[in-house]
């Protein structure tokens, strides 16, 4: 990163060590009252200051605050209970002489990730996997090449007659192929043939990974039906046998809430008493940045989650829309009635409201605030790499498209934030947009207003069965500059 940051002149405009307190907007003497500045509070470790600057990009992602839960009685713990975030630092002391049983909670890809670190680290160490009974149970794991064609499950979903399973609100008819996702989505054979994809992937998930072959795998079989999983998926990068590892107790599996710590015991709501002398935690991350706003500032003003019983008028209107075009989005799957951890069942609850997934509506007339990094995408380099390129447009006023008026932006928005919690109703699509099958279509949308070649493959046939990659998207930036005429960035 330091390379490639020193390659194109940005090395030198980095300020490392240094933490942003707080965020203020002001408004410019003189100026209409929609014409303001922000006001960044930054410190290092001997100095404080202030940062003014006509433009912001917040691009603190999506995994930037760790989320620890409250465990009952941990202060009588005599271990230490970390967050999956320190793990490497912590390696050693969690793997040191003494330790003997580690738990790890949660049900993520992060959580078996740590469950086969700890189980592959030494002989000796047993960790002990809790899933969460409260929670929404674990999540899909997937071989890297998937379906009986054994193609790599990246360039699968980059296909584009793959994607025509996918359910994309960003669709056009200029983009081709709507008509099969029309027959797909829209008709009673259609959404059959939908439904028998799905359950061959399903059927070659389970039978890659073997869940049911023997009784402790059985437990990290999910309750959730792929087609509903979006990036709630993880892929088994791992060296050894995963099975291997649960099936001779190395890694054991429950499913419990954590009902009592004691000092070198978990005490599980199933009343199971499990050794322990560590606890690591992959409970996920705080929903907005972990930043202070200054007054007037309101998360709800700039498209952040936030906490609140009101009403949002356009939500039935947008949820209507949803459920016409895409009927298999009515039938959604049971929600766990144990449930103590989902926002998607939290009325006060509201999610990230983000234009294209990066711009606040109510900033968008102003165009000096924009998000890097705040969807969820199956194409994550290739979309990160686009969107840069679309954000610089739309802070230099340079998107050769005109924005939609107001109330459609706004519209849109809670669409596209609707959609993707029906979409993905377990995971995270309830708190961010996020994006599997889909992915490419949101690509196609954001070249398309960048007035650039999405059909990027030289022929029809080749589009439609050939993978995109990141490479493919290589010069976009240029070819921009071109359209410009020279102009720089």
């Amino acid at each position: 990163m330091t390379r490639y940051a020193k390659h194109f002149g940005v090395y030198e405009r980095v300020r490392c060590n240094t933490c942003v307190d707080s965020l203020a907007e002001v408004q410019v003497p003189g100026s209409s009252a929609s014409s303001s500045t922000w006001i960044l509070s930054v410190r290092t470790h001997d100095s404080r200051s202030q940062i003014h600057a006509a433009r912001l990009i917040i691009a603190t992602g999506l995994t930037n605050t760790p989320m620890l839960p409250s465990l009952p009685n941990s202060p009588a713990f005599a271990g230490p209970i970390l967050h999956t975030r320190t793990l490497a630092r912590d390696h050693a002391a969690l793997t040191a002489p003494g330790i003997a049983d580690v738990i790890v909670l949660g049900g993520s890809k992060s959580s078996i990730d740590a469950a086969y670190m700890l189980a592959t680290a030494r002989p000796g160490i047993t960790a002990h996997l809790v899933i969460r009974d409260s929670g929404n149970g674990p999540a899909w794991l997937a071989k890297s090449y998937a379906t009986p064609l054994k193609t790599p499950l990246e360039m699968l979903l980059m296909r584009r007659a793959v994607t025509c399973f996918g359910l994309p609100l960003w669709d056009d008819e200029s983009v081709g192929y709507t008509w099969m996702r029309k027959l797909l989505h829209r008709t009673v054979i259609g959404r059959a043939v939908v439904d028998a994809f799905f359950a061959v992937i399903k059927s070659d998930m389970i039978a890659g990974m073997g869940l049911a072959d023997h009784p402790e795998t059985k437990k990290l079989m999910p309750s959730v039906d792929p087609f509903f999983t979006a990036t709630s998926l993880g892929i088994d990068n791992y060296e050894g046998d995963l099975r291997e590892l649960i099936r001779e107790g190395r890694i054991t599996v429950h499913t419990a809430d954590i009902a009592r710590l004691e000092a070198d015991t978990v005490l599980l709501s199933s009343g199971e008493e499990v050794p322990a002398n560590a606890i690591i935690c992959a409970t996920g991350w705080q929903e907005r940045p972990n930043l202070t706003l200054e007054a007037p500032l309101t998360p709800k003003a700039l498209g952040m989650p936030y906490y609140a019983i009101e009403k949002d008028a356009l939500v039935a209107r947008a949820d209507a829309e949803i459920f016409a075009r895409f009927p298999k989005l009515r039938s959604q799957p049971p929600q766990n009635p144990h449930a103590s951890h989902n926002v998607t069942s939290n009325p006060s609850f509201h999610p990230f409201l983000l234009y294209k997934g990066m711009v606040p509506p109510a900033y968008l007339s102003q165009r000096n605030l924009a998000y890097a990094g705040f969807m969820a995408c199956i194409a994550g380099p290739a979309m990160w790499h686009v969107q840069a390129l679309w954000m610089t447009a739309f802070l230099d006023e340079a998107l050769p498209v005109p924005l939609p008026e107001q109330g459609e932006v706004e519209y849109e928005t809670v669409l596209y934030s609707r959609w993707s919690r029906w979409r993905g109703p377990q995971g995270p699509g309830a708190k961010h947009v996020e994006c599997v099958f889909e992915a490419l279509q949101y690509l196609d949308m954001l070249m398309r207003q960048l007035g650039l070649e999405w059909w990027r493959k030289g022929g029809v046939v080749r589009e439609l069965v050939e993978a995109y990659e990141s490479k493919d998207y290589a010069g976009v930036v240029e070819e921009w500059m071109r359209g410009r005429k020279g102009t720089s960035v």
